[in-house]
This record gives C-alpha cells, sequence and structure tokens, in this order.
C-alpha cells in the first residue's frame, strides 16, 4: 500500500483524482483529528461543505490537493 502511495504522491501537481465514491467530508474529518493545524485541510472542509449542501460532488480532486490535505500522501516511512 504504501508503494501505491509514493507512486501517486509522485504524480505531477495537475493529475485529476477520480475516485469511486463521495468519502471527502468523513476523510477530512480524519485528517483535521491528525492534523488541526492545517490551514490546505480546514480551507477544503469549507469549500467541500458548501460543495455537498448544494448537492454537488467535491470530486474530481487533483495529486497537488490531495499532498496538502491527505496524510496518507505525506509519509515520513
Amino acid at each position: 500500500m504504501l508503494s501505491s502511495l509514493d507512486a501517486l504522491a509522485a504524480l505531477p501537481e495537475e493529475t485529476l483524482v477520480y475516485c469511486g465514491h463521495e468519502y471527502t467530508e468523513a476523510n477530512l474529518r480524519f485528517a483535521m483529528d491528525l492534523e488541526p493545524a492545517n490551514s490546505a485541510i480546514m480551507d477544503y472542509v469549507k469549500w467541500a461543505a458548501g460543495q455537498r449542501a448544494q448537492g454537488l460532488p467535491t470530486l474530481p480532486s487533483s495529486i497537488g490537493l490531495e499532498r496538502r490535505v491527505n496524510p496518507f500522501l505525506r509519509n515520513s516511512a
């Protein structure tokens, strides 16, 4: 799994990420528990809540955004 995440993290920032589920808000709650001072996560939480309140998806994402808000793409192993 770590090898796969490292391969994703190495892609260009503008690479779009099309996952097959809408778990963004739940994933962001987890990320905020790990990194409560990460302003990129806080900004994305607000944006995602607005999208979902309008019935809009939060996807696709990008590798650049995921690097900033997804702790699994910033492992220290």
